[in-house]
């Protein structure tokens, strides 16, 4: 799916509703200035990359000086694509301008997204979207090939991130049951690929008649993880301890974020609900 444009009359106002897209080198390829695209409960599948946006837009042809803004993917599946589901594309001889407001909400990213076809823990992963460019956002989307990877055990790295460039992800709230006694630091969950990128865990942690608010900022680089948990408790120490380390084989950009825990012995173990924010 493509559209052509010109300056004087863009296009605007397209809906795509519960259609499938398959089997091209890219379903989508969106470089005139074109506005207000929407595809929703979407199937994409079996491509090379997903949706191309901004490629061409130079700034000066006429139909190209903007690019497409407003574009926005929610309730769609994805998968069987070799490269970037969502790609937004900035070229060096248009900063500042081009491609704005993307927007990835709600969306499904099957294990074969980005993986060159080659299957999770690919050496080739790339991140699964990529925002080169301003004012771009993923909002509760759902990557399996993340949740896949922390849940066979494995011990390999994380080639690639979910989403890499200019770019916030909102992720889904999570819920886990920290044991009680836990003196050694168990891992919670992973993060991908996060070096150069910030972290921000907002979560609740209730334990027994006690419980705990808070935020846990994170700062990940090459050279390691820095954090600050601020918080406010009910009354007494809850005996949960939060802390933030980094897996790495030596590449900035593979380094991976864990967060890990600790608890004290009262008898009772605590439940965590948490919700995590990564700007890209």
């Amino acid at each position: 799916m493509t559209v052509r444009s010109t300056t004087a009359l863009p296009c605007s106002q397209i809906i795509f509703n519960q259609c499938q897209f398959t089997k091209f080198a890219r379903l989508v390829d969106l470089s005139y200035d074109v506005t207000n695209v929407r595809f929703n409960d979407c199937d994409f599948n079996t491509a090379y990359y997903g949706a191309m946006l901004g490629e061409i837009m130079d700034g000066s042809t006429n139909g190209l000086t903007t690019g497409p803004r407003d574009i926005q993917f929610s309730g769609n599946s994805w998968s069987t694509i070799g490269q970037q589901a969502i790609y937004v594309k900035q070229s060096s001889s248009t900063t500042g301008t081009g491609t704005r407001n993307v927007i990835s909400s709600g969306n499904w990213y099957a294990s074969t997204v980005g993986n060159n076809f080659e299957g999770i823990g690919s050496l080739n992963e790339v991140p699964i979207i990529q925002y080169d460019n301003d004012e771009c956002t993923s909002i509760m989307d759902f990557f399996e090939r993340s949740d896949l990877r922390r849940s066979d055990g494995s011990s390999h790295m994380n080639p690639a991130p979910e989403l890499q460039g200019i770019g916030i992800q909102d992720k889904a709230i999570k819920s886990q049951t920290l044991a009680d006694n836990t003196s050694s630091a168990t891992t919670i969950n992973e993060y991908p690929a996060l070096a150069g990128k910030g972290l921000r865990i907002k979560y609740k942690i209730v334990r027994g008649t006690l419980d705990r608010t808070g935020e846990l900022v994170v700062s990940a680089s090459a050279n390691g993880v820095s954090y600050d948990d601020t918080f406010t408790e009910s009354g007494t120490d809850i005996g949960v301890d939060l802390t933030v380390d980094q897996k790495t084989d030596g590449s900035s950009v593979t380094n991976t974020v864990v967060l890990k825990y600790t608890t004290t012995s009262t008898g009772s173990d605590a439940i965590l609900d948490y919700q995590t924010t990564i700007i890209a």
